[in-house]
């Protein structure tokens, strides 16, 4: 059976989209905020961003 006949079978492309689908979200939401435009407009505007831990218990 090609590869091809097996994808045009509804319930194996709705299971391969899904796969796909969830493998890019668990990725995104790992990796987004890392390389996230918002995050550069906080770093290029405040010098002392990458400072503060924000919602870390800071040793006294």
């Amino acid at each position: 059976m090609s590869a091809v006949a097996v994808l045009t079978k509804p319930i194996n492309a709705l299971l391969l989209g899904g796969a796909v689908y969830g493998s890019w979200a668990i990725y995104m939401s790992q990796n987004y905020y890392k390389n996230s435009s918002m995050r550069k407009i906080f770093v290029n505007s405040d010098k002392q961003y990458e400072a503060v831990k924000i919602g870390e218990k800071h040793a006294v």
